[in-house]
């Protein structure tokens, strides 16, 4: 149920900006909004914890039998590589503001900082709105026509218009 995830995804950016404004408006400070991070982050996987519960008492289970050893391996590959590469890009945003502090100043941070932030709010819209729902289109079309040529033809669709809108 991947519709869950983005709608536990948005309710965490949604009700996380209104409650920054709000309490920003008020003249709160960082703790505020460092509580306010933490606490909807919580809530964000509280609520895909309390899905993935709920499948798993509806009958869905997981078992080590179902678990092939060659795919373990195949997995753990490239989940190592995803890692690296996930440690990679924290890495350059967390060294960015430390460079440019020791270089420009440290106001500079703050304006690099909303700078950098347009952007992951544009990767965050266009996931949550194409991400979730293409996968279940996909879903649904290869339930209904078990034809991956269809499949197919819908991703490279998919792929099109996913371009456009993010370039």
């Amino acid at each position: 149920r991947y519709d869950l995830l983005v709608l536990a995804s948005s309710i965490q950016i949604v009700l996380g900006n209104v409650l920054i404004y709000c309490f920003l408006t008020q003249g709160h400070g960082l703790i505020a909004l460092a509580v306010i991070n933490v606490s909807v982050g919580f809530l964000e996987y509280a609520i895909v914890l309390f899905a993935a519960w709920r499948s798993s008492t509806l009958g869905v289970g997981f078992s080590r039998a179902l678990v092939d050893p060659g795919r373990r391996r195949e997995i753990l590959g490239y989940s190592s590589v995803m890692f690296v590469s996930s440690l990679g890009k924290r890495l350059r945003s967390a060294v960015d503001p430390i460079i440019i502090a020791t270089v420009i100043g440290d106001v500079s941070v703050a304006i690099y900082s909303i700078g950098t932030r347009f952007p992951i709010f544009l990767v965050d819209i266009v996931g949550a709105v194409l991400g979730g729902q293409l996968l279940a289109v996909f879903s649904q079309s290869q339930g209904k026509t078990g034809s991956t040529e269809d499949s197919i033809r819908k991703f490279i669709m998919a792929t099109r218009v996913s371009t456009i809108i993010s370039v």
